[in-house]
């Protein structure tokens, strides 16, 4: 499972899972006696396991019960103790001693100072004394409800936060905590405005959109979305909408989840102003700091939307509609529910404003409003933590730029009560957001202010959880529902910026994934479709920027490792496969290089190739596409000119437009150009010694037949000759009668 995703799961699990799961790791109670005029019934101890850690003290707190968080008329307060004993050893049986004020407290420096024990209030008024039983090591004891009487608790005449106490003793072992209660009796003397900001997100999705799967959970009755938006319909909440969850589901067109359609259309309906955050709720502060002049934007979500992209078929409306002109002669008829969606019909939506900006709280530097100007953002979101002065107004200017203050204090108070998991958690934050807004307005000069409160990042267990904070807080009587718009046109205090040490690590990060994103849009230029790998790297480093990974830095250093390891994959997936070397002995030829994509992308390469000497003479450049993840083999042309050696021929690859891609190669060629012409020779020579030859034996044998010939004539003619001397002899004819 993925750990962002995983880690919503815990933030959403409900109330009643964790009480079943505590269910079984807890000890059986023990009894404990108390007075009947203090409780209602016997306390109960509860041992559940608890942290050890023998470098710390045992611990002790006071959980107000909801109904007490305001204590009016003859109401009694109603509260538990808790002992967490945190040591590696048996805390021994003790006693609490609980005391309250009798005067409000008059400024949230002191009560601050009071609830954190830098500086506890006076608690004069003695309550009432509760026995704690012996705790185990890393065991923890919580009582039985505690009911102490109106008239025990002396409380003051005006509207306010009462101090209370509660230390304990345990032999050597003495703790104290410290909390408060309303009085309520009167009225209140002043009221604030209140105006609250919630972020609508989902976890973080590294590849710059949310996939069905995790659309079709998040828009389920009970997912993250529909929970913040179940809490918020019908209340004065503005919303900060990630536009990464709009164009998620239009991305997909008919194959959304139709849970994630029915949530876009109600997002669309509800009567709540909203503004968006920066696609995928990238940190404009970490992107100012990294050195950006402007804040960086989607280019392009194409990369999301399927090859068989289908529309979403719009709803019927009972009007009619103005019937379509016919497409002219020749021309094919549009496909609406085919055409592919552009960039901005993606992202487009109704915002009330569209020109804040919400960045990670307390990371907003001086300079950082220069790069918001320039990105078009009129005003910022910063916190009371980010300012020197904690005590100005929702509305303030910092040099010239606008600003909207969230309170910390108020919003740290909220957001514990909208994500409490349990019902103590949920009473403790919403009595802890009752004094925070109780003191803040009866401060000198609190009529007419206006607070703004901001919910975090994170997703409420329920959304009936998040629904009774928001109620409980605008149901005070001190308190006033102010919308965000109002808040804008209050006149502004002036402010600064406080210092601190931005975080380098962070910084650092940010400026890697920028120039690796230089990296791949020059690579881009040899994809046939470039906007697949640009636009999809740009939404995810967007998503890495995510305001969200602030809190979770080893997750987020994972996730930048293996957002690098992918990067460098890209960059290393199309190249030329090393050559064997090459005996050329023609004058011409075709030498074959192989073309290597193990990109997911089409791409289109020209390849080059450029002798060592004027041995070779080299073709022009050859162009291939070739498909993703796969390989092709392309023949450069050669021709042998003058002269034998070897010829080291460079082998390079570019993008149609010139960009050069991956390393270049080398392939050597033993040019043997004379070879042909040595041979050719030496076979005509053998041709025409074979006439010779043929001749010269002719001319002799017919030099021999004459001879032949010559000497039987010559023989013949002897012998005639002969015969004619002897016939002319006297008396040889006659001896030769005789």
């Amino acid at each position: 499972m993925n750990r962002r995703l995983h880690k919503s799961l815990l933030r959403s699990l409900p109330a009643t899972a964790l009480a079943m799961v505590f269910s079984f790791v807890s000890v059986p109670a023990l009894a404990l006696t108390q007075p009947s005029s203090i409780g209602t019934g016997p306390e109960r101890a509860v041992l559940a396991p608890s942290a050890v850690d023998e470098s710390t003290e045992p611990t002790v707190s006071l959980d107000i019960d909801n109904e007490s968080a305001s204590v009016d008329g003859d109401d009694p307060l109603r509260l538990t103790v808790t002992i967490d004993n945190t040591t590696l050893t048996e805390l021994p049986a003790g006693v609490v001693v609980l005391s309250a004020g009798i005067a409000t407290i008059g400024s949230r420096a002191s009560l601050h100072a009071h609830v954190d024990g830098t500086d506890p209030l006076p608690t004069p008024a003695g309550l009432i004394e509760v026995p704690i039983p012996s705790v185990p090591a890393g065991s923890s004891f919580t009582s039985e409800p505690i009911v102490v009487a109106h008239d025990q608790l002396r409380m003051p005449t005006d509207y306010g936060a009462v101090p209370l106490s509660a230390a304990f003793s345990a032999g050597p072992v003495t703790v104290e905590a410290h909390s408060t209660y309303v009085a309520a009796e009167a009225s209140p003397t002043g009221s604030i405005g209140l105006s609250i900001v919630m972020p609508v997100t989902t976890p973080t999705e590294q590849d710059g959109l949310i996939g069905a799967e995790s659309l079709s959970t998040y828009t389920a009755p009970g997912g993250v979305l529909t929970r913040q938006l179940d809490g918020v319909v019908g209340r004065d909440v503005t919303l900060a909408v990630d536009p990464m969850i709009i164009a998620s589901i239009r991305a997909l067109g008919q194959a959304a989840p139709a849970s994630a359609t029915e949530w876009l259309d109600r997002l669309a309906t509800i009567p709540n102003d909203m503004f968006p955050l920066q696609y995928a709720d990238a940190d404009g502060a970490l992107q100012a700091a990294a050195g950006l002049e402007t804040l960086l934007q989607p280019t392009s979500l194409e990369f999301g939307v399927p090859t068989d992209y289908s529309a979403i078929a719009p709803t019927p409306t009972a009007t009619a509609e103005a019937p379509e002109t016919p497409p002219a002669d020749g021309e094919p008829a549009e496909d609406p529910q085919g055409a592919r969606p552009t960039l901005d019909e993606l992202l487009t939506w109704e915002w009330t404003t569209d020109d804040l900006l919400w960045p990670t709280e307390g990371t907003v530097s001086a300079d950082a409003f220069e790069t918001f100007a320039r990105s078009g953002v009129t005003e910022t979101i910063v916190t009371t933590d980010n300012l020197e002065d904690t005590a100005v107004g929702a509305a303030a200017l910092v040099g010239d730029k606008r600003v909207l203050v969230s309170d910390d204090a108020i919003s740290t108070a909220l957001r514990a009560a909208t994500t409490a998991a349990t019902t103590t958690d949920s009473t403790d934050a919403i009595a802890e957001l009752t004094a925070e807004l109780a003191v803040t307005a009866r401060e000198s000069g609190a009529t007419g202010r206006t607070v703004l409160a901001t919910l975090d990042r994170g997703w409420p267990p329920t959304s009936a959880g998040l629904g009774e904070a928001l109620d409980a807080a605008f149901a005070l009587p001190m308190v006033e529902p102010v919308s965000l718009a109002q808040v804008r046109g209050e006149e502004r205090t002036e402010t600064t910026i406080a210092g601190f040490e931005s975080d380098g690590a962070r910084t650092s990060a940010a400026k890697l994934l920028v120039d690796r994103e230089k990296q791949l849009e020059t690579f881009s230029s040899v994809l046939t479709d470039p906007e697949l790998l640009t636009g999809r790297e740009r939404a995810q480093i967007l998503a890495l920027l995510a305001v969200d990974w602030h809190d979770t830095p080893d997750e987020w250093t994972e996730a930048l490792v293996a957002h690098n390891q992918q990067t460098t994959d890209l960059l290393g997936s199309v190249s030329i496969l090393n050559p064997s070397d090459v005996l050329l002995v023609g004058n011409e030829s075709a030498i074959p290089f192989g073309v290597r994509n193990d990109s997911p992308y089409d791409i289109a390469v020209e390849v080059t190739a450029v002798p060592s000497n004027i041995r070779l003479d080299v073709g022009a450049p050859q162009t291939i596409e070739v498909s993703a993840q796969s390989r092709q083999t392309v023949r450069v042309p050669v021709k042998a000119q003058l002269g034998n050696g070897d010829v080291s021929l460079t082998v390079t690859l570019a993008s149609l437009s010139g960009e050069r891609i991956g390393p270049p190669v080398t392939a050597t060629v033993a040019v043997r150009a004379d070879w042909e012409g040595i041979g050719a020779v030496i076979a005509v020579l053998l041709v025409v010694a074979m006439l010779v030859a043929g001749i010269i034996r002719t001319v002799l044998r017919r030099r021999e037949r004459r001879s032949e010939k010559a000497a039987k004539t010559v023989a013949a003619d002897d012998d005639a000759t002969l015969r004619t001397t002897a016939d002319s002899i006297p008396g040889s004819r006659t001896k030769e009668n005789e």
